[in-house]
């Protein structure tokens, strides 16, 4: 007796349709939320793969797990994370991948750690930037204990 029924042709087809439209809905949403039409026309075609990626990670299970890094972490946990991500943190992504002076030999990988990681460390590569840019307005100094 055979337990298991082998999906039609048809029934592949409809599931494979539902997941491309999901996906194609995912990338609607994510390309709003980053603002891909407004980036830079020398950023267009990056912030278009990374809203690729983040819409992949979106349309997961979020009962699945996930590398960022090297280690593994919770679908949910991430789509929660990637939910903050908007034009800002892409824009600093992207400097920071083109400003890498090492190979990226998984680019994929790189892009999803890096946006990952974004919405913990946005505030604090701008205040470094702007310290070393502007030393005099830096906000170290005596501590007044």
């Amino acid at each position: 007796m055979n337990y298991f029924k082998e999906n039609s042709g048809a029934e592949k087809s409809r599931q494979n349709h539902n997941h491309i439209g999901r996906f194609g809905t995912a990338l609607a949403a994510v390309r709003k939320q980053i603002e891909v039409m407004a980036m830079p026309p020398t950023d267009k075609e990056q912030a278009e793969e990374i809203a690729r990626i983040i819409a992949e990670v979106m349309c997961l299970s979020p009962d699945a797990e996930i590398s960022i890094g090297k280690e593994k972490r919770s679908v949910s946990v991430v789509q929660e994370i990637y939910g903050r991500i908007d034009f800002d943190r892409v824009r600093s992504v992207i400097r920071g991948y083109r400003e890498a002076t090492y190979k990226i030999t998984h680019p994929i990988a790189y892009l999803r750690t890096s946006l990952y990681n974004s919405v913990f460390d946005f505030e604090s590569k701008i205040e470094n930037e702007v310290n070393i840019a502007m030393p005099h307005l830096a906000g170290g100094g005596v501590r007044d204990d």
